[in-house]
């Protein structure tokens, strides 16, 4: 099978700020050659948690070319071209909301993530990171380091595809049951879906068919989470307010999580906030990259009402 691998490293929390890219070509199902840049991103701004995780520093990119520029060499590499990434949604949510910032028209693009197909290849393994199944199937790992990442996620593809017979993308859905999708289409939160997502709540909030819905509102399609309690509505009220959106409220703050939204946190016995366990734990993954953003009880409403 042919397909290109991608990773991007951010400079900072924000899905806009990539600061590497990291392609790898494979065909035949061999790999066969990989592309990697440096690339500055804007306003040349880093946070130190990003820094900490990959390595790269302003004064390494200050001279690199931005995305937009970057972006007229890439962009023949991987047009109507089959992809793959470890955790798709956090580098196609890069690559997307790069373009959106850029003003730039989408290329025609499959692709799959690895952590799906690796699941359904090796069902009974503890883990699925990168690092883990890089260890597990003797694949040489420079972690946080787009190039090496998107290499490696290509090693292990071409493993899971040998071991399940799987020649052509298509297959991927057929016989690993691992989805498929199309690039700069909208994720339309299904009743279904949403279900699955209520049934996790301690909040009585319902789901319905028939239930207004909003594409193109910011929340519609997003993974939202609440933490403390709300000085204008209660959590149930807010919860349903997303649903209502055609948004998905969540329990737990995961590495797909689109929105934190702050209460009010609990103070120490000296009266200092408390950091809560979701804001601590979207913090460890904001800074391994994933783009979650944390909004403030106001900027909750301006969103909500907008």
């Amino acid at each position: 099978m042919d397909f290109v691998t991608l990773d991007f490293e951010t400079a900072t929390s924000s899905g806009d700020s990539p600061c590497e890219i990291g392609l790898t070509f494979v065909k035949n199902g061999q790999v066969e050659k990989t592309y990697g840049r440096l690339i500055r991103p804007p306003g040349n701004r880093f946070d130190f948690w990003n820094i900490k995780v990959h390595g790269i520093r302003p004064e390494e990119v200050e001279n690199e070319p931005s995305f937009a520029e970057v972006w007229e060499d890439i962009l023949p590499m991987i047009n109507n071209r089959f992809m793959i990434a470890h955790n798709a949604s956090f580098d196609f949510g890069v690559l997307k909301k790069s373009l959106d910032a850029n003003k730039l028209s989408y290329p025609v693009i499959q692709y799959a993530c690895s952590v799906q197909i690796s699941r359904k290849v090796w069902t009974d393994l503890p883990k699925y990171n990168l690092k883990y199944l890089s260890d597990l199937h003797g694949i040489s790992l420079n972690h946080h380091r787009a190039v090496n990442d998107s290499e490696a996620t290509a090693y292990i593809c071409v493993k899971a595809f040998e071991e399940s017979s799987v020649h052509k993308p298509e297959e991927i859905e057929t016989k690993l049951h691992a989805g498929l999708k199309k690039f700069g289409e909208p994720v339309i939160p299904s009743f279904r879906s949403q279900m699955r997502s209520l049934q996790k709540q301690r909040y009585p909030v319902k789901a319905e068919p028939s239930a207004i819905r909003r594409p193109g509102h910011p929340f519609y399609g997003k993974k939202v989470v609440f933490t403390g309690t709300l000085s204008s509505m209660n959590r149930l009220e807010a919860l349903q307010e997303i649903l209502n959106l055609g948004g998905i409220p969540e329990e737990k703050v995961e590495p797909d999580t689109d929105f934190l939204i702050l209460g009010k946190e609990r103070t120490d016995k000296s009266g200092k906030p408390s950091l809560s366990q979701k804001l601590r734990k979207s913090l460890e993954f904001t800074a391994k990259g994933f783009p979650i953003r944390v909004l403030s009880e106001r900027e909750f409403f301006e969103i909500l009402k907008s």
